[in-house]
């Protein structure tokens, strides 16, 4: 799958929490509620090994959590593991139709180095599933106006990542993918006379 399509079944997701359980108005997105009241996951929260920061289960509906990490992470975590429960989910019942022999391989572990096709479509999806796009460029919008002058791009990260429930990192990485700074640099929002106050 490429970008845009991970993007979009993330967004298909919550629209249907929204229509069908409860409509998400503001952030922080209710990634535990959206796998167990929604996609009918059940979650635990377990100490896994150090370099593991949670797996799914698909045949079971299970995920498994660290209960080690920070919970920004866990939340994180819990939105990669439903990223994979949409995404991959159809490429192991293919193969436990075919071969009833895979069903036992129908876990994914998550490692934290593992940079497979999976696990980066995983990321993807849950980047775009806690962090919506049309939720993160208006909170973005709404908290440049409130500076007067130039702001520094690690001050916002740091509101919207307060505001949204993820690590500062995450939110860094989701803005630039959406080139919000780039769009900031270009406009002159920032570029007003300070003479004026």
């Amino acid at each position: 799958m490429n970008l845009d399509e991970i993007e979009q079944e993330a967004q298909y997701l919550l629209v249907e929490y929204s229509n069908y359980v409860q409509a998400i108005t503001v952030p922080p997105i209710p990634v535990d509620k959206i796998a167990d009241l929604y996609l009918e996951l059940e979650i635990l929260y377990e100490a896994l090994d150090a370099d593991t920061s949670g797996s799914i289960d698909l045949n079971k509906g299970l995920i498994k959590i660290n209960q080690n990490e920070p919970l920004k992470r866990q939340r994180f975590s819990m939105g990669h593991e439903m990223g994979h429960y949409r995404l991959h989910r159809s490429e192991f019942d293919f193969q436990t139709l075919l071969l009833p022999i895979f069903i036992e391989e129908a876990t994914i572990i998550c490692r934290k180095n593992d940079a497979s096709r999976r696990e980066m479509e995983a990321n993807v999806f849950s980047a775009a599933l806690i962090m919506p796009i049309g939720f993160v460029e208006s909170v973005f919008q709404n908290e440049i106006r409130k500076f007067p002058k130039k702001v520094s791009e690690q001050l916002i990260v740091g509101i919207l990542a307060g505001k949204f429930d993820v690590s500062k990192d995450a939110m860094s990485y989701r803005l630039k993918n959406l080139g919000c700074f780039e769009r900031l640099k270009q406009s002159d929002l920032f570029d007003i006379p300070t003479n004026l106050f």
